[in-house]
């Protein structure tokens, strides 16, 4: 029995596991309010105990309202968190329990976000394969990234014109000129307008490090959207030296930590 299943059993009255009808029982605040705590309390666990954990915590529910209750609140808990990694257990709340018609959203419009949310994200999660796709780089070169070549993969979405893409672009090439790790970076521009692309390019990722081997890529197949789940921009993955997703929706210090 893992810490937090042993909190559960605790911390979720007997109401829930037995079937009583919670929903019509004056507490039904107090038990959403445990239910919030035994989902904050996962945010520490790896992708797949989590997993494991939301399963017994929906599951455990006797009462179907309150079961459905408990799935909304599990998807929305893992998919509006910035943890690393909620993305998956998000999109595993959705194939598992929602996808199934096991439990229900009361809002049929919920329904249909979270259906397009699994959909966009799906082949981008933490220990997915990074999908290889085909790019033109500013030298007219085409290219298919990742390489794949036993080094770790940096790959950036970026747009020109983003207050947040500008941030990421000087404090990213700041840390790799600073620290030269052995790596492929692959910065991606998502428009098409090719002066301003090769113009940033040549001001905002300046990047002079010996061992970064860095590839200016732009638009290329429309497919990176989807396969990357770009809905906007900026957007940084950590690819392995096997070319699977280590790290997803990064900031610079969290990119660093993990080269470290």
């Amino acid at each position: 029995m893992t810490f937090i299943l042993a909190l559960a059993l605790v911390l979720v009255p007997c109401a829930i596991r037995a079937g009583e009808d919670v929903d019509a029982d004056p507490g039904r605040e107090v038990l959403l309010a445990k239910m919030k705590e035994y989902l904050a309390a996962m945010d520490s666990l790896s992708v797949p105990e989590a997993e494991a954990e939301v399963d017994f915590m929906i599951s455990s529910v006797g009462d179907s309202l309150f079961r459905n209750r408990a799935a909304v609140e599990a998807y929305r808990h893992f998919r509006e968190s910035r943890i690393m990694g909620s993305e998956n257990v998000a999109v595993h709340i959705y194939d598992k329990w929602f996808a199934t018609y096991r439990t229900v959203f009361d809002d049929i419009d919920e329904l249909d976000e979270a259906q397009l949310y699994a959909f966009i994200n799906r082949r981008s999660l933490l220990g997915c394969k990074a999908p290889r796709l085909g790019f033109v780089d500013d030298r007219g070169d085409s290219l298919t990234i990742p390489f794949n070549d036993g080094r770790k993969s940096i790959i950036y979405f970026y747009s020109v014109g983003c207050p947040k893409c500008l941030y990421v672009s000087m404090t990213m090439s700041r840390y790799l000129n600073g620290h030269n790790p052995s790596v492929d970076l692959f910065t991606i521009y998502t428009g098409d307008e090719e002066a301003a692309w090769h113009m940033y390019v040549e001001k905002e990722l300046d990047i002079k490090a010996s061992q970064v081997s860095v590839h200016n890529l732009c638009g290329g197949q429309t497919e990176f959207a989807l396969a990357y789940g770009v809905v906007q921009t900026p957007r940084l993955f950590l690819v392995d030296e096997d070319g699977v997703i280590i790290g997803r929706n990064l900031d610079t210090d969290a990119l660093s930590r993990l080269l470290e």
